[in-house]
């Protein structure tokens, strides 16, 4: 089981801070933003714990990978069509500067879809995606 040291704590979460898991694959952005093999997680608590206990945690794999995707591929795909809504509307209507409507349609592309997933993050729709806190563990 993985653990990780509890860096925050609310009243139904936690915020903990693990190493790299075998889970994460190659995917090394943990390396990449903070130049460390760690990584933050926002955690549910199924037990009372505080700032600087070691907690274990429990990640159920397909689960995680889902929210990878949610959270990725969701912007990405938004991007993408993002981008080509504004080629075609630019060429469609004459809009002219080209640039500036793909430009435009990209960033409406990424921006949509992370207001969506945070809506839906609000109303607990990805609850069962969190890692939970279930036990503590001695330094």
């Amino acid at each position: 089981m993985p653990y990780g040291v509890v860096k925050e704590v609310g009243k139904r979460y936690a915020i903990v801070q693990m190493e790299r898991q075998e889970m994460c694959g190659e995917c090394h952005a943990c390396d990449y933003i903070t130049g460390k093999k760690d990584c933050i997680l926002r955690c549910e608590k199924e037990i009372e714990c505080q700032v600087g206990d070691m907690v274990e945690l429990k990640l159920a794999q397909p689960t995680f990978l889902k929210a990878t995707y949610v959270m990725y591929g969701f912007p990405l795909i938004g991007l993408i069509i993002g981008l080509v809504i504004g080629l075609g509307a630019s060429k469609l209507f004459r809009l002219g500067s080209e640039d500036l409507w793909v430009l435009i349609g990209g960033l409406l592309g990424i921006v949509l879809p992370l207001i969506g997933i945070k809506w839906a993050e609000n109303q607990g729709k990805f609850k069962k995606y969190l890692p939970h806190i279930i036990a503590k563990r001695e330094i």
